[in-house]
């Protein structure tokens, strides 16, 4: 209806980001760039898709330039995360703290808490970062329901046995690009992670959701992607998916 504006087009892409289709996603917001060079909210959405794929520089290089003149809430929250994710620990904490709270959402409130807590967490300042989590958690919109929890938990206990697993062994992808690290949380993962990037054929990936993204696409309103109902053809366009 109204193919010169570009908000639908990054609302759009944002849709494409949740589903997983990250290039359909870059795609779309490369074109509102096209339309509208240096729209904030389109280099900040795609400086966003940079973080989440850990290609941390490549995001910063967007909005930098943009930082010191008219940058909105969502810039300034991104930016600061990025700046994280290189190091720059300081400058970080320093645009977090430029941040008036009476401008944000309370989304972005709580997601400013959430930096804020990392930010300590990193600096051994465990106490005020606890204290940072806490609120943060507090001023997240929505409560976590423990009942509904507990319950996919037993569904994914009860259908993803040894021997259905087995089972998928010849479905999929065949290709050994990909270095999965498992582990339970704070078990030293991202450590392991950063030694094998030293390896010059190897890339950090970051903490990328696209795992979970294709086990919500495979299960839809189920509670557990149910194994017997996925089709040869669907688990290679999720592992094609993935690799891509």
């Amino acid at each position: 209806l109204a193919p010169g504006k570009v908000e639908p087009r990054i609302g759009r892409a944002a849709v494409w980001q949740i589903l997983g289709h990250f290039e359909q996603a870059r795609a779309a917001l490369e074109d509102v760039l096209t339309i509208a060079p240096g729209h904030p909210d389109a280099l900040t959405a795609l400086a966003a898709q940079y973080e989440v794929r850990g290609q941390p520089r490549h995001g910063l290089a967007l909005i930098q330039p943009l930082i010191a003149g008219a940058s909105t809430p969502e810039m300034k929250l991104v930016y600061a995360r990025l700046l994280r994710q290189v190091g720059r620990h300081e400058e970080a904490r320093a645009v977090l703290g430029s941040m008036a709270d009476s401008v944000l959402s309370g989304h972005q409130h709580a997601r400013l808490l959430f930096a804020r807590a990392d930010l300590l967490h990193d600096a051994a300042e465990f106490a005020e970062a606890f204290e940072c989590y806490r609120q943060a958690n507090a001023a997240t919109p929505g409560r976590f329901d423990a009942l509904r929890h507990r319950r996919r938990v037993s569904a994914i206990i009860e259908t993803w046995t040894r021997d259905r697993l087995r089972t998928l062994r010849s479905v999929g992808v065949d290709s050994d690009a990909p270095v999965f690290i498992l582990g339970m949380p704070r078990s030293g993962t991202s450590l392991v992670e950063r030694v094998l990037s030293r390896h010059p054929a190897v890339h950090a990936g970051g903490e990328s959701t696209a795992i979970s993204d294709i086990e919500r696409r495979l299960r839809g309103t189920q509670w557990v992607p149910d194994p017997g109902k996925i089709t040869p053809a669907q688990w290679h366009e999720q592992a094609a998916s993935y690799l891509a």
